[in-house]
């Protein structure tokens, strides 16, 4: 699991690591909206919903979401599962 904010940028080659073939080229995350923070690349989006919280997330402020990386056309995409 990684955090991602302003001061910790997270970069395409990173995140098409991550996506790998694990879950199709998919790399999970949860987006605290109102701290404007995020953590990426783990198994479960609830780890990262239960982290976040732990350290001081308000629920209602959270966001799950999937990136879609496709490596052959280098584009980054998003959709939303909440």
């Amino acid at each position: 699991m990684r955090r991602v904010d302003a001061a910790n940028p997270v970069t395409l080659d990173e995140l098409r690591r991550m996506a790998g073939f694990d879950f199709g080229g998919l790399v999970k995350a949860v987006v605290d909206l109102e701290r404007s923070v995020m953590l990426i690349d783990a198994e479960m989006h609830s780890d990262q919903e239960a982290e976040l919280i732990a350290t001081g997330s308000n629920q209602a402020s959270l966001w799950g979401i999937n990136l879609s990386i496709r490596i052959s056309r280098q584009t980054l995409g998003s959709s939303s599962i909440r």
